[in-house]
């Protein structure tokens, strides 16, 4: 600096003949470069102290996000506390014949489908194989071992099997380390069928609600008259109201009568029928409900093959070239308003027993109006794929054989709920 300002003092000098101070400019330039870098610095400080801030915010996010970690982990870890078993998804109705068994020793290593294997392989020559309905895999401790076994739940279809299921596996080893033990027991909180033969509904029909709750929300919007920016629970709504103040015509026919000696040889059957100690299919409402696949195997090995056949001469009494994949077993069925949407062409339907009232209602596939059809010694042919029922019934129990096609080779488009023409 000091060079800088001779320099620039001999050249003011030689260019205007006066000697110039330029000291206070200097100290002036100075100050300025100063202040500069105070400024600079000041915005380092300010920077550094945003960083800081970020970081701890960033520090706090993270305390919040194991925070939430740490919570969701405590949710699983109780959800798991409070269900510490492993079944069937789907809810299973238990027969009130069915006997429970309970299975100990079960290794913690062995899971529901490797406990279904294991029982399966060690069932003795004819024997049914039970289900399992629950596996507890940490169901007690072993006071010799100190270790944690499983436990389950078994269900057989009577007494009898219940008693060849404990004989058979009771104290035996069924796999490596899995020595088993077996009992029959009541367990009380298991739920049993609720069902019961007189129908708790007011009138004979269910609900207008229960007849319109499996129809789709297309038709429901169609029958109502509403549109899609309406709100959803409106369609369902509006069409109960309709319905409700105007009820729809009742449309009354009958099935076509069946030869008394075909008639008594099922009913027979049916009353002998070792019903299964879980229900096919657990959302309707019935005592017993049973499904028979049928096929062209031989039936020798087969539980129910006597009801089948019985159960078959009756169907190709009425129709012998009808392509029947399974028949649908019931006792007592009652109300229950469903569609069988599975189902690809129109079925057979027939009651057997002494009871009173028990029609089968079959709605048409517009909606607009009911068939009642009486089956009762009757075969009817009916399209499930339209929404139906089954009246109140009383006196007696009432048998139903219901006989379906699901076979998309065999497709035929929906024409009718109820065949009035078949007599």
């Amino acid at each position: 600096m000091e060079r800088a300002s001779e320099d620039l003092s001999s050249s003011s000098s030689s260019s205007t003949g006066q000697v110039v101070d330029v000291s206070s400019d200097l100290a002036t330039l100075k100050g300025d470069c100063s202040e500069k870098e105070d400024v600079q610095n000041t915005h380092i400080i300010g920077g550094s102290s945003n960083v800081a801030g970020l970081t701890g915010e960033s520090t706090q996010d993270n305390n919040r996000i194991g925070t939430a970690s740490k919570n969701q982990g405590e949710r699983k870890r109780k959800r798991n506390q409070k269900q510490n078993w492993f079944g069937p998804r789907s809810k299973q109705v238990i027969s009130q014949q069915a006997v429970l068994v309970k299975l100990t020793g079960v290794p913690r290593s062995v899971n529901l489908k490797k406990l279904n294997g294991i029982l399966h392989a060690n069932m003795a020559l004819g024997m049914k194989s039970p289900f399992v309905l629950r596996l507890y895999p940490k169901g007690y401790r072993c006071t010799d071992t100190g270790q944690w076994l499983g436990q389950a739940i078994l269900v057989s279809d009577n007494q009898e099997e219940a008693d060849a299921l404990v004989n058979n596996f009771d104290g035996k080893t069924l796999a490596k380390g899995f020595v088993c033990g077996c009992k029959i027991d009541k367990f009380p909180y298991i739920e049993r069928n609720p069902h019961k033969k007189a129908a708790v509904w007011d009138g004979e029909d269910p609900s207008v609600r229960d007849q319109f709750m499996c129809v789709d929300i297309e038709r429901l919007r169609t029958l109502s008259g509403c549109t899609p920016d309406d709100p959803p629970y409106k369609p369902l709504e509006t069409v109960i109201d309709r319905f409700t103040k105007n009820p729809r015509p009742r449309m009354r026919s009958s099935g076509k009568p069946v030869p008394e000696a075909l008639i008594a040889s099922a009913l027979e059957q049916l009353k002998k029928t070792q019903w299964p100690g879980l229900s096919f299919r657990g959302s309707v409402d019935s005592e017993h409900y049973l499904v028979l696949k049928v096929s062209d195997v031989k039936k020798e090995n087969k539980l129910h093959a006597d009801l089948e056949d019985k159960a078959l001469q009756l169907l190709r009494w009425a129709d012998p070239d009808y392509p029947v994949s399974a028949i649908a077993v019931t006792k007592n069925f009652q109300g229950s308003p469903h569609r069988d949407l599975s189902d690809t062409r129109f079925q057979y339907a027939i009651s057997l027993g002494d009871f009173s009232g028990g029609e089968l209602c079959v709605e048409s596939p517009d909606n607009e109006f009911v068939h009642v059809v009486s089956t009762r010694n009757r075969i009817a042919r009916i399209d499930g794929r339209c929404v139906h029922w089954v009246r109140k019934h009383s006196d007696g129990d009432r048998y139903s054989l219901i006989y379906y096609c699901t076979l998309d080779s065999f497709a035929l488009p929906v024409q009718y709920g109820a065949d009035t023409t078949f007599t």
